[in-house]
Formats: C-alpha cells, structure tokens, sequence
C-alpha cells in the first residue's frame, strides 16, 4: 500500500468477504515511523483501527481484526501521519491479510439513512472527484465513531448509507476552486446539502529570463532563481518560471568562468521577460563560510533544494544543496536570512527563525517538507 503526502484521506481498497468469519489485517513493514490503519465492515458498521502504538501479535506487528460475513464489504484505510510540522509525508506499507472461517456472532444493524452532498461551482455545474468524508458526531467515550469516505460522481453527488445519526462531513477542496467553508453538519432529518464551489481563475504567467555573454551568446547552466522555484538556463540560454502574476526578482548564480555585475534582476514593471548579461572572467572566493544544511522531517539529508542568502531584504547570494544536503555560501561577516526555494518550484515549509545565520552562527540546520496545499504557512519571498 501508498499513501502520497498531504492526503489526509489515506489511500483506501475494498474486500468483498468469500466466507464467513474472522478477518486479521497485519502490518508487516512501514516506511514512516507515525501511521495509522482501519478496517470498516460497510453491513455491520464494525470498526476497527490502530495505529504504531496499537496492540502487537506474538510476532510483533500490529494487526486489528473483524467479523465478517460471506458477501461483506470491508473498507480497509491507511494513511501516514501528520510531522510536528503538521505536513503529511508519503508512506509505503507491507500488510498481511488472513480471513479465518467460522462462527460470528449475529450484531444488532442499525437503520440505514442516505446521506449525501452535492457540489456544484457558481454556475451549477456540478464537480465530479471530490473527497468528502461523513463522521459521526457524537459518540460513546472510547468507541470509534462511524465514518464513511465518498466521491463525488458526476452528477457531483457523494453518498454514503450511514445508521441514522448526527454526522459532520468535511470536503477535500479540489485544485482550481476555492470554498469559504469546508465543515457541514447533517442530521436524522437533514440528510441532504447542496454546497457551492467558486472557480478560481488561473492567473499564473511564466516569468523567463535569457542569460547571455557579452557577445550575445546563450549561457547554458546557468543557476536561476526566480519565486518558490529555481533551475538552470538551457541550452539557449533560457530559464522560465511559472508563477502567479507578481513582481519577481531573478537570482542568479554565474557559472565558472563568469562574473556579474548583480546578483538580484527585478523584472520591469511591465515584462515578464529579461535578458541578464554576464561577462567572461573569474570571481574570487572569499569572505566567510554561511552553511545551512537542509534536512527532511525525518531527519535525512535533502536535494533539490536552493537557498536564497538575503541582506537588509536584498538578495545577495544563490546556493544549491549538494549530494549531503550542504548549502555553502561565502559572504562577508554579517547577519542574513536565508529563503529556500524548491527545484520543482513548491513551496517549502520550515522554521524561519532557523534559516538565519549571524557573524556568530554561520552554520544552521533546517527541517524542510513541502505544502501540499489546504494550510496558511508563513512564506518567505523577496
């Protein structure tokens, strides 16, 4: 099993049972220390979960079980847990599953109702694939509460047959909308609401820079850094950028052999384009060492990462990570924050009190991991 990062409905598989009796799920492997499974019987409404601290079996893996009758459909659901950082990372998973035949005892069913949201978009025109989830509201202390995940279809419909309840349901936001509210609550009465998305309209641009010598001639590899992202020039000299319509700043690194007049290019007011022009020669390397090692939630070394070195708000310097996670900047002796930006141009979540470096503290760590999207985070831009 996969769960991608910052999907916070999990990935889920169904089961139809082929006999009756004891279902036993466990999980061998898991290649991220919090994470959490269930196993939910659709006819019965039992349900099971338990996550890494959950009860072991006598070969150590956690495991939770259910009775099943022949025809049942079991949902199983699994998911990565949030980083202290509140981001969700990617999870891979080695699970066991034995169905062992016999006797279950016959559970009271509770009676059934539909409950079901449609989503629509301002004009309403309904919107298919969207993630709702239906939990139940109030619940016995200690019990797991009824819960249900649906798709919107399309007619833009998701429903789910739940024991009659008060359930809170929550939306997954699909990309290129926005809503005001996510959270609705149904009831033993209203069973049904009609929510509304508004389309966002795509305002990004793409922002390109060309860098040439002296005599006009494309410099290739040349490192560029422009809003959230950065990458190098290719083989005709260009690099672009694509961003919401702003102002932006390119950072540029030349490349040995070159020097430049700046680091920072402001776009015009009135452009997204701009040629920059580096001239033949040798830049010295001098001044002090600024190190920032870069790191994942987990603790790991992480690439693909630039840091943008700012003095008094100005860009002064642009750094990649090497093959350890290593950033190294040499600059005069001062006090600078450092922006990271990212190679696949997402934005990037971290503390920003660590990504500032002193005369005193010329080295840093930085826990790094990506927004996904749904969260406010702070961002540094310049």
């Amino acid at each position: 099993a996969n769960s991608q990062a910052g999907d916070e409905q999990g990935t889920y598989y169904t089961y139809i049972a082929e006999k009756t009796g004891q279902l036993k799920v466990r999980c061998l492997s898991s290649s991220v220390s919090k994470y959490g499974f269930f196993l939910y019987n659709l006819r019965s409404y039992a349900m099971r979960n338990t996550d890494e601290d959950g009860q072991k079996d006598e070969e150590g893996s956690l495991y939770i079980v259910v009775d099943v009758k022949k025809g049942d459909k079991v949902q199983f659901n699994v998911a990565a847990g949030r980083r202290d950082d509140n981001s969700i990372p990617a999870g891979t998973y080695h699970f066991e599953a034995i169905l062992t035949e016999g006797e279950v005892e016959e559970e009271e069913v509770a009676e059934k109702v539909g409950y079901a949201i449609t989503v629509t978009d301002e004009n309403r025109n309904p919107i298919s694939g969207v993630n709702i989830r239906f939990v139940e509201a109030t619940v016995e202390e200690g019990a797991m509460p009824v819960n249900a995940a649906a798709v919107t279809n399309e007619k833009g419909v998701a429903s789910a047959w739940l024991p009659k309840d008060v359930y809170s349901a929550s939306l997954v936001v699909p990309k290129g909308y926005s809503a005001n509210t996510t959270q609705f609550k149904l009831t033993e009465t209203l069973t049904a609401l009609a929510v509304k998305l508004d389309t966002v309209v795509d305002t990004s641009e793409g922002y390109t820079v060309r860098v040439l010598d002296n005599n006009g001639v494309a410099i290739p590899n040349v490192l560029v850094a422009i809003g959230t992202g950065y990458g190098y020039t290719n083989s005709t000299g260009y690099y672009t950028a694509t961003l919401n319509k702003g102002e932006y700043t390119a950072v540029v690194t030349p490349p040995a052999g070159y020097v430049a007049e700046a680091v920072a290019y402001p776009f015009p007011a009135d452009s997204n384009y701009q040629n920059i022009v580096l001239t033949a020669g040798t830049a010295e390397q001098t001044g002090v060492a600024y190190t920032v090692n870069v790191m994942d939630g987990s603790g790991n070394p992480m690439t693909g990462v630039a840091a943008v070195y700012t003095k008094d708000g100005v860009p002064v310097a642009l750094a990649e990570t090497d093959a350890n996670g290593k950033i190294v900047a040499y600059l005069e002796s001062g006090e600078y924050a450092v922006a990271l930006v990212s190679s696949t141009g997402s934005e990037l979540i971290y503390n920003h009190d660590d990504a500032t470096l002193t005369a005193a503290k010329t080295t840093t760590t930085v826990k790094v991991s990506v927004n996904v999207g749904g969260n406010d985070y702070e961002t540094a831009y310049w």
